[in-house]
């Protein structure tokens, strides 16, 4: 189950308005999605934070840091995550659900379509 409620609500809210039928099958599918609103709003529900791997600015790999040990991560604004993603021309890849319906972290940064 998501942490932060009011982020499972308005993420929840925000699939069923831009898809059409979400099914419990589709529950652990990957999405893919350029807004910022859906990302943060994924990324805080699982108590993350925006991150940059290497230096912020040209360069940054962007990841989400969810808060375990890992001293390569640097932590970033929001703006700054967002414009770094943008510049790069990426796409944000989540899945909201594993397939035996637990709370999903995966994610990835693709290039977008």
């Amino acid at each position: 189950m998501l942490r932060n409620k009011k982020a499972q609500v308005w993420l929840l809210s925000q699939r069923m308005v831009s898809e059409p039928a979400v099914t419990e099958a589709d529950m652990s599918d990957a999405l893919k999605t350029t807004n910022h609103e859906v990302i943060r709003a994924w990324i805080e529900a699982r108590e993350g934070r925006p991150a940059v791997a290497g230096t912020s600015g040209k360069g940054a790999i962007l990841r989400v840091d969810f808060g375990e040990a890992d001293e390569e991560l640097q932590p970033v604004e929001w703006e700054e995550f967002f414009r770094i993603m943008d510049a790069s021309n990426l796409a944000f890849v989540h899945q909201d659900m594993t397939a035996d319906g637990a709370t999903s972290r995966f994610n990835k940064f693709v290039e977008r379509d």
